[in-house]
């Protein structure tokens, strides 16, 4: 105890010091982007202007926001676009990319829309899933999608038509598995489980 009153005598000095020094400081708070009616659940910056951010949402909706050069220097309440189309929340937002305005996006309606973001519209809706999407990825020059899925099936999906070109199980477990396309290479990287649980990845061709 002769050492502990000492020790606790101290810290309690340094914390005291430590919350002076901190109140000395300005409060300091970042400008937000908060036009959303439910929590944001993912993403993605427009690969062909970078003050571009769609944003997706529990609310199903997905909304387009500009962010100045230098970043945001007060709150954003109102997105450029807003686009609704999905029954359910929105899951994955993935920009086209090679096609300017073109995004797809999954949702827990078990469907995938690919939309054109300068009309506002969605062009296709894919509903070749039965079950809840896992992931969502295109490949390099935006020909095919990508998609795992709750049943354990990776899916290549033609965009343009909506049809499933192939698909295989991917992996055996019962854990969410994730999906990428390799860049050029013509094939794809997938990470997921085995039927015990342990983690594995495959390396698939298109």
């Amino acid at each position: 105890s002769r050492i502990l009153f000492p020790l606790l005598t101290l810290l309690l000095r340094i914390l005291s010091a430590a919350s002076r020094l901190l109140s000395s400081f300005p409060s300091c708070r970042l400008p937000l982007i908060q036009g959303h009616t439910g929590p944001i659940t993912d993403f993605d910056f427009d690969p062909f202007d970078s003050n571009l951010l769609t944003t997706g949402c529990d609310d199903a909706k997905l909304r387009v926001w500009e962010v100045p050069d230098g970043g945001l220097t007060a709150n954003c309440d109102e997105p450029l676009v807003t686009v609704q189309g999905h029954g359910r929340k929105i899951l994955y937002t993935q920009y086209h990319p090679a096609a300017r305005n073109v995004l797809a996006s999954a949702s827990t309606d078990q469907t995938v829309k690919v939309w054109d973001l300068a009309s506002a519209a969605d062009k296709i809706t894919i509903t070749a899933h039965e079950d809840l999407i896992h992931s969502l990825t295109w490949n390099s020059n935006g020909s095919l999608l990508g998609t795992t899925c709750r049943d354990k099936q990776l899916r290549i999906i033609d965009p343009r038509s909506g049809a499933v070109v192939s698909q295989v199980q991917a992996h055996e477990g019962s854990k969410a598995a994730r999906v990428v396309f390799l860049g050029k290479t013509g094939r794809l990287f997938t990470v997921g489980s085995s039927k015990r649980g342990e983690r594995q990845f495959s390396i698939w061709d298109e």
